[in-house]
């Protein structure tokens, strides 16, 4: 669910900092595409994590299945152009 950051949600997002800060501690949120993570799925997740105060920042690892350049056919093998036919829309 990604729609939490959205504005249609702000009253409750706020609620969610305003509660965490009194409760002594800080949050760390990020929308993630779980495909990025190797999720064999594209869906947006909301994550929120959080720290007491006075211990380190959450920081959210790297992704790890992203490639700009990486081209679909490179994932089916040597030779694919010959094995199989190819659509890219």
């Amino acid at each position: 669910m990604d729609g939490f950051t959205f504005k249609t949600h702000q009253e409750e997002f706020d609620f969610l900092k305003s509660k965490a800060d009194e409760l002594g501690y800080n949050i760390t949120y990020k929308v993630v595409n779980c495909a990025n993570y190797g999720v064999p799925q594209t869906r947006k997740r909301f994550f929120c994590v959080g720290s007491l105060k006075g211990l380190p920042e959450f920081v959210f690892p790297e992704e790890t299945h992203t490639d700009p350049n990486k081209k679909v056919i490179s994932c089916l093998g040597l030779h694919a152009e010959k094995l199989y036919l190819i659509l890219m829309m």
